[in-house]
């Protein structure tokens, strides 16, 4: 014989309830997209700024890029960038490459089949074994 007391489920709250899930997704949404639609009038200005800079002063940029990259032979390094899986390696090796440099990716073998490898900033690409540490 037990004296333990029977013990009710306890109701689900109204906050794991799905209907309650969905409102508050829903509500989220709604709130994102009227926040966005009072930012338009602010954001458009701003293209309309940048567009009328550009359009008055279209040479200012060009001008400054193209003395950058004309880089002499003397002074082409190699450059060699780790961790080749990420956008921002490519990137820099883009960025190395318009400068006038040799850019070289290294990578360990588990992302062997990187697509920045095929990059035509990047010179080569080597994968490397996976760092261990000593015991």
């Amino acid at each position: 014989m037990s004296l333990a007391l029977p013990t009710s489920p306890t109701p689900a709250s109204s906050e794991s309830a799905p209907g309650f899930r969905w409102f508050s997704a829903v509500f989220k949404n709604v709130g994102t997209l009227l926040l966005l639609l009072l930012l338009l009038p602010f954001n458009l200005g701003l293209i309309i700024a940048s567009w009328i800079v550009q359009t008055l002063y279209p040479n200012s940029p060009k001008s400054t890029k193209s003395k950058s990259t004309a880089c002499l032979k003397r002074d082409k390094k190699r450059i060699l960038i780790t961790g080749a899986k990420m956008t921002k390696a490519l990137q820099l090796a883009r960025s190395f490459y318009q400068d006038g440099h040799e850019v070289y990716l290294v990578e360990t073998h588990k992302y062997w089949l990187s697509g920045h490898r095929y990059s035509q900033a990047v010179k080569g690409f080597f994968t490397v074994p996976v760092p261990e540490e000593d015991s």
